[in-house]
């Protein structure tokens, strides 16, 4: 089926102030870059130092601040979704939760300014927690497909999301002052978004900050998906001297009356809402360069994070007792990298990261018919610890003029304890301390001016969370008991592929296999000696009663794919771009296929650009039908049976 969608926005620019000084380091314009400067943008995720795209052995995706204002997306996650090899699933309008390389939720790894989202409750499916950016604050997006457990640690199975986000602009001595609003309307919700922001320089002492507020109505006809959100940075910069800074940030956005859309038009919920989830970030880091004389640079980061999730459920099977959870993780972490030169043609990249997260969870069963309040069990352990250790080397090595290697090694320590619930022998502590070395080889061989292959074989690895031992509670697919039983899950990694560039054209491909063991998965379970969820206590299953499952480690899976990007500028106006990946995953005990596989999936369009300021553009984006399911895709009721039908969006902006 096809869908036609103009997308259109109201933009207003409001330039407050400007004093003595110009500001520098603006962003180029995409659509004045050639497509050789398209393959040189500078990335910093995949190495955690800067380097220029074609020169990374890593399948990278770059957003800029031009793509970011010529798409008009929404959220984070809706700007992803036209990406390469990345399939987002909204489960709900304030949600969404990217798909990469076939891993969803707490296996892809969330990062803003190269510090973790993902804390011990981040969930094994999709979640909404990428949605907790404000998009409004983000200066670009790079996305590393493919594991990335050797510079980043767990979590980073299927690849990472690095959100960078705007930062005072300019260095020196001279001063600067600058101020933006921006508003974008939708029609289909009913939607407002506005942004206030300024920015400027006072000698050594740099900043910038502003304040978003986001209204949004039911999207059409689907009931339970309006929510509001109101988000505030401030970023601060000091140059201690030419080769030295100390930076400071502080996040906060909060939502509200955001609703579990599919479990409310389903009928098997009459109240399930978020009031509020509300996420807030604190972090200071030095930086130096040419720190003595055997480390050419140091960062030392010291971060603060405070999730707070409050839930209130009213399930269909009992209408007058209202659920109201709350659960949160209080987050501190240390990093400290350096970087060394070995010669001219060897350089190190190495540290140490700390982080500690404590976790509370309450529930309160409120009676609406009396008034009477009960004290029940959180959806998480109250209370658990979740710490990690770890110490990382990179060393990449230019072999010869070719042939350059980047070899990796880290080695994680994990720390669990919680005191968890378990229906059948009551209280059980819980203490877990997994350790893991991982290792990666990387390399670039350059084929001739303008053919670059990569390839590249690594280890992930990823530790079960508080989440994964723990919880006790409901999920879309039924209700969840604790397993603590559990050990980390982990992946060996293959790619090859080839960049090129020239005459007007760029392109992408690459091939993974993944193959994983260990993999969490969850399976049915008892709960009270039944497999269902008896709210009304009759024995029986009646319609509303959840089934009940527990996570295991089940085995093992192979997940393989290939991926093309491209891009053709025939001329100084026009511009012709596309991508297409495709993926597909099984366990290779039971030969059934992996869950929560995404079809293949396709982007084509055009861009004409009369004049500078100019610009008009259109493209299709596709989806293949997916019939390739899983046992646990058959039981979700989200899904059709028989599969998911394909659709292409026809779309003018």
């Amino acid at each position: 089926m096809g869908v036609l969608r103009i997308h259109y926005g109201l933009v207003a620019l409001l330039w407050a102030a400007r004093l003595a000084a110009k500001t520098t380091g603006t962003t180029k314009d995409l659509a004045d870059m050639s497509v050789e400067d398209l393959l040189n943008v500078r990335v910093i995720s995949a190495a955690r130092h800067e380097q220029r795209h074609l020169d990374s052995p890593r399948a990278i995706s770059v957003l800029t601040a031009e793509d970011l204002l010529r798409g008009n997306y929404r959220t984070v996650p809706e700007a992803l979704n036209e990406l390469v090899g990345v399939m987002v699933q909204e489960t709900n309008y304030a949600g969404g939760s990217p798909i990469i390389r076939g891993m969803i939720g707490n296996r892809i790894l969330i990062l803003v300014d190269g510090i973790r989202l993902n804390n011990a409750i981040y969930r094994l499916g999709p979640n909404q927690y990428l949605n907790t950016i404000d998009l409004h604050q983000v200066e670009r997006i790079e996305v590393v497909r493919g594991a990335g457990s050797v510079l980043y640690g767990s979590d980073a199975l299927g690849g990472l999301i690095n959100v960078i986000t705007k930062s005072p602009e300019g260095t020196g001595s001279g001063s600067n002052l600058q101020g933006r609003a921006f508003t974008r309307f939708s029609s289909l919700d009913r939607g407002w978004s506005t942004r206030l922001e300024a920015g400027g320089r006072r000698g050594r002492l740099g900043f910038f900050g502003g304040a978003s507020g986001k209204r949004f109505g039911d999207l059409g006809r689907q009931r339970f998906t309006g929510y509001h959100e109101v988000d505030g940075d401030l970023k601060l910069s000091y140059q201690l001297s030419e080769r030295s800074k100390i930076t400071a940030g502080f996040e906060r956005v909060h939502q509200d009356g955001a609703d579990r859309t599919d479990l409310l038009a389903a009928g098997s919920d009459l109240r399930y809402e978020w009031r509020p989830q509300q996420r807030d970030l604190a972090y200071a880091e030095y930086r130096m360069e040419g720190w003595g004389r055997y480390i050419d640079g140091v960062q030392v980061a010291l971060v603060y994070q405070n999730q707070l999730e409050k839930l209130n459920r009213i399930v269909t099977s009992r209408p007058s007792i209202e659920r109201q959870q709350q659960h949160g993780v209080r987050a501190l972490g240390v990093t400290t990298q350096f970087t060394s030169r070995l010669g001219e043609r060897q350089g190190l990249t190495y540290g140490v990261e700390y982080s500690g997260d404590g976790v509370t969870s309450r529930r309160t069963d409120a009676n609406l018919t009396t008034g009477a309040r009960t004290e029940a069990k959180g959806t998480f352990a109250d209370g658990a610890t979740y710490r990690s250790f770890a110490a990382f080397v990179q060393d990449e090595i230019e072999v010869t003029g070719r042939l350059s290697l980047n070899l990796g090694l880290r080695f994680s320590r994990f720390d669990l304890k919680a005191l968890t619930s378990d229906p059948g022998t009551g209280p059980v502590p819980v203490h877990d301390d997994p350790a893991a070395p991982t290792g990666s080889l990387y390399g670039t061989y350059r084929v001739d001016r303008n053919i670059q292959a990569f390839f590249g074989v690594s280890q992930g690895f990823r530790a079960p969370n508080v989440d994964d031992t723990t919880v006790l509670g409901s999920f879309a697919g039924g209700f969840e008991v604790p397993n603590p039983l559990l050990v980390p899950e982990r992946s060996r990694n293959y790619e090859v592929g080839l960049k090129a560039h020239g005459r007007g054209v760029a392109g992408t491909v690459s091939y993974f296999v993944s193959d994983y063991r260990r993999l969490i998965e969850r399976v049915p379970g008892q709960f009270h000696g039944l497999g269902f969820l008896d709210g009304n206590g009759n024995g029986l299953r009646d319609r509303g009663e959840d089934r009940v499952f527990t996570r295991q480690n089940i085995g093992e899976a192979r997940v393989c794919g290939v991926g093309l990007e491209g891009q053709w500028r025939p001329s100084e106006r026009w511009t012709a771009y596309g991508n297409v990946a495709w993926t597909t995953g099984d366990n290779t005990i039971t030969g059934d296929p992996l869950t929560r596989i995404p079809p293949a999936k396709g982007l084509a369009g055009a861009r004409w650009r009369p004049r500078r300021r100019v610009w008009v553009e259109g493209y299709s984006l596709l989806a293949w039908r997916q019939d390739r399911l899983s046992p646990a895709d058959h039981a979700d009721r989200r899904i059709r049976p028989g599969g998911t039908p394909g659709f292409a969006t026809w779309n003018v902006r």
